[in-house]
């Protein structure tokens, strides 16, 4: 499953989840082998945004991966996503996600998931990278949510730092 969504391949992903749909009658290993699918406990969706693939991030979503699904360091689906720049897979999760389980389940549930280690959430760690896509959607869409490792001080000098005009007024007028 990895290096299929590694190389971004629907069609074997698919035929992957197929074969797993058909042992899954009545039994849950089988979609737990989809969901712990290496030892560091990364799911295919973790390697969908971990290497930008987001038509297969979507495709895993529909067919059913949790994109709270935690790795052994405490990273969700849209951890990896922020970590590398992946702004096409965090917009498709989010898009995916509100759509199947709604808007109130993104904004309480799956944004403010923070990582183990780093006690991150995934708008820390798009200030971090300074990937202003990324902040700007989940600021104008959440507001300033998940920042309990930071106050809102660091949030509008991470801002000024990244540079971008938009952001700092947004940020100012959600501060308010």
């Amino acid at each position: 499953m990895q290096v299929a969504v590694k190389y971004g391949n629907r069609f074997t992903v698919s035929f992957i989840l197929d074969l797993m749909d058909d042992r899954k009658e009545g039994d849950n290993d089988a979609m737990m082998a989809i969901e712990t699918s290496n030892a560091d406990g990364r799911s295919g969706l973790h390697f969908a945004a971990m290497y930008n693939q987001p038509k297969i991030a979507r495709l895993l979503i529909r067919r059913g991966q949790d994109p709270s699904f935690q790795d052994n360091d405490g990273n969700a689906v849209l951890h990896h996503a922020c970590k590398s720049n992946s702004t096409e897979v965090f917009e498709a999760v989010l898009d995916e996600v509100e759509a199947i389980r709604g808007r109130n389940y993104v904004e309480h549930d799956l944004l403010p998931i923070e990582n183990y280690n780093e006690e991150a959430t995934a708008l820390s760690l798009a200030m971090e990278n300074t990937n202003t896509k990324i902040i700007l959607r989940i600021v104008k869409d959440y507001g300033i949510i998940g920042l309990n490792d930071f106050n809102n001080s660091f949030v509008v000098y991470s801002a000024a730092l990244v540079g971008s005009i938009e952001l700092l007024r947004l940020l100012v007028d959600v501060i308010k």
